[in-house]
């Protein structure tokens, strides 16, 4: 019995499928309790004396969380999680790729010696190559820069 038998590859995809599925019920579950908390501390929440007096809510600003709790209230619980879920196996989910951005703008010097280390190695290696192209062209007292097999070998009569 092999262990890369066609059945085997089958069972062990299957498994591992399960097992995503099952991880990703088990994110989805959590993110449905916080949305549920969520929800539950914004309904409170709009029903203080900061939701309800208009004149609080407007002296306070950006410092009230009025318009957040509305926000967190008009969309149901399940929606969210759902979102909150997909962000998490998204590649660029909660900002990833931004963040991933910002490092390479922050490490930039990084990565323009890299550059500068990759361009001496590839100067090097032309350098090199023409020094061997040199060395066999004098060798066979052929001009620099004409390859050999461009000659036909032919027999002089001199």
């Amino acid at each position: 019995m092999k262990i890369f038998d066609r059945s085997n590859i089958t069972i062990i995809c299957g498994i591992i499928m399960l097992l995503f599925l099952f991880s990703g019920i088990h994110t989805f579950h959590n993110h449905y309790l916080d949305r549920l908390d969520h929800a539950k501390k914004a309904r409170i929440y709009l029903t203080t004396d900061v939701c309800q007096d208009h004149k609080k809510r407007v002296e306070l600003g950006d410092w009230q969380k009025c318009t957040e709790s509305e926000h967190e209230l008009r969309i149901p619980a399940h929606i969210h999680s759902l979102y909150d879920t997909l962000q998490d196996y998204h590649l660029c989910g909660h900002n990833r790729c931004y963040a991933l951005g910002q490092w390479f703008v922050h490490h930039k010097w990084l990565f323009i010696i890299l550059l500068v280390i990759a361009l001496y190695f590839f100067f090097q290696v032309i350098l090199y190559n023409w020094q061997v192209e040199k060395l066999i062209s004098h060798r066979n007292n052929v001009l620099p820069g004409y390859q050999i097999s461009n000659f036909q070998n032919h027999a002089h009569l001199d």
